[in-house]
């Protein structure tokens, strides 16, 4: 089995800090909106998404 070995320098981004009320808005688009889910998930937009969420 290879290894790939990771030799760059930059570090990876952060995600920001989601809240109770964005873990909910998670579950809730993993459980009822898959297809959205997906779309946020594939743009790396998800967290970004849950953190807006007060």
């Amino acid at each position: 089995m290879r290894r790939l070995i990771d030799n760059s320098t930059t570090q990876p981004a952060r995600q920001p800090n989601i809240g109770h009320y964005g873990r909910l808005r998670k579950a809730y688009l993993e459980g009822y909106r898959p297809d959205l889910y997906i779309t946020l998930v594939a743009s790396e937009k998800l967290y970004e998404h849950c953190a807006g969420i007060k």
